[in-house]
């Protein structure tokens, strides 16, 4: 089962999203939600979901800024886009940013999202196992480099 974070500064986006599909049955847990682009980075940092719904216009960091960074922390996970923009540009750059997709609010359907999260499957069980390994690696040596900090600034 896939891991998969929604980010929305609108609730009733998040709720929609989530109770649209059954998420179970196409292998995906959508367990996490975030309401802006910077609870959204923690979330990756902490729980490393496989997938990241993410709004581009939203209050704090915008998903453009968030797929930015967490490209930059190693995050190798699948992101879909949404956008209430048909501004060309927002799309040139998510896609620099290897985003899986890019939909617009005004078209997504059941239909659509569950074609967006076969895709992103697809993706998904192509990574090799050491493609996966080296993320959990990278993870697992960033939560002990933060424990170590922790413990250094405890003595001192």
């Amino acid at each position: 089962m896939y891991k998969v974070l929604i980010a929305d500064d609108e609730k009733i986006i998040r709720i929609a999203l989530k109770s649209m599909i059954s998420w179970e049955n196409l292998g995906f847990s959508a367990d996490f939600a975030a309401e802006d682009g910077l609870s959204a980075l923690k979330i990756v940092k902490e729980h490393h979901p496989d997938l990241v719904i993410i709004d581009i216009m939203m209050p704090g960091m915008d998903g453009i800024e968030f797929v930015k960074q967490a490209r930059q922390d190693g995050y190798t996970g699948e992101i879909i886009i949404l956008s209430n923009h048909q501004n060309f540009q927002y799309a040139v750059e998510a896609l620099r940013n290897r985003v899986s997709d890019y939909i617009l609010k005004t078209d997504l359907t059941p239909q659509t999202l569950t074609q967006c999260l076969l895709q992103a499957k697809d993706s998904l069980d192509a990574a090799t196992p050491a493609d996966r390994k080296v993320q959990e690696d990278t993870a697992s040596k960033k939560d002990a480099d933060k424990d170590i900090l922790l413990l250094r600034n405890a003595l001192n």
